[in-house]
């Protein structure tokens, strides 16, 4: 995301998630989308396919585990 289009976004309220988009691709999350995430510390809703899929910030650790706390 632009930063001018998050500064939009957080000029309309508060942020609490954010939407991604995956038209063709896969159902899930990718590692660079993970690492966004978990910068941006929100849940993200993933929509592929016409579905939705939320998905928790999960933290990448040393030597690539995730954790959700």
């Amino acid at each position: 995301m632009a930063p001018e289009d998050w500064l939009q976004a957080e000029m309309q309220g508060e942020i609490v998630a954010l939407v991604h988009s995956h038209p063709g691709g896969l159902p899930w999350l990718s590692e660079a989308d993970r690492r966004l995430q978990v910068q941006s510390d929100l849940p993200w809703w993933l929509v592929c396919r016409g579905r939705f899929t939320s998905s928790a910030v999960c933290h990448i650790l040393p030597g690539g585990a995730l954790s959700t706390g």
